[in-house]
């Protein structure tokens, strides 16, 4: 083909079509390559946290074992040492729950699954499973009152993972001797909580 007799403003406009087509096709490989990276990272995210929950679960097992003394009587240093690692466990299980319901979040595969919950029991229960942190940087916690015993309609685990998030962040934020308050206000019909 003789490409003398077409005129320059055509052929610009052709070349510029070609290159914007080949920008399109390369835009196309690139997202479907990440869309491929994006489902093998879920995918190993998921693997993990449940290979990882097996061993973890049998080291609580086992240190419960041990401070129920079904092994003999512990010392003091000994009990404190296993309250200690148990705690730790449960911090990790915790952590690893979390990634595995974002990992769920992320596949679509999360269930909402809206129950009456007792805010207040579960922020004192949340405090409590990290008594642990809270002890070793000597930190005040302080938790409102005012909505012991406000109920709300909620997903209870995806609320305590949540709440184990805030509270832990807080804490470890936190200087040493410091003091954390956790509040609550009503405002339509919706509880906030406040750390």
């Amino acid at each position: 083909m003789d490409f003398s007799r077409i005129s320059p403003p055509l052929l610009i406009s052709g070349l510029i079509l070609a290159l914007l087509f080949l920008a399109i096709v390369q835009q196309r490989r690139t997202g479907k390559r990440l869309k491929e990276n994006n489902d093998n990272r879920r995918m190993m995210v998921g693997l993990l946290s449940h290979r990882l929950r097996t061993p973890l679960g049998s080291v609580r097992w086992y240190a419960e074992m041990l401070l129920g003394e079904e092994f003999g009587k512990l010392l003091p240093e000994q009990k404190e040492l296993i309250e200690k690692l148990n705690t730790s466990v449960v911090d990790a299980i915790g952590v690893l729950n979390t990634f595995l319901e974002f990992s769920r979040l992320e596949r679509g595969e999360f269930e909402y699954k809206p129950l009456k919950v007792d805010v207040w029991w579960e922020v004192m229960n949340v405090v409590e499973r990290l008594r642990h942190q809270i002890t070793r940087k000597n930190i005040l916690v302080e938790v409102e009152h005012s909505f012991a015993h406000s109920y709300v309609f909620c997903d209870p685990i995806l609320l305590h993972t949540v709440l184990e998030i805030v509270l832990s962040n807080a804490i470890n934020y936190t200087q040493w001797q410091g003091h954390v308050w956790v509040t609550s206000h009503e405002q339509d019909s919706n509880l906030s909580i406040d750390v």
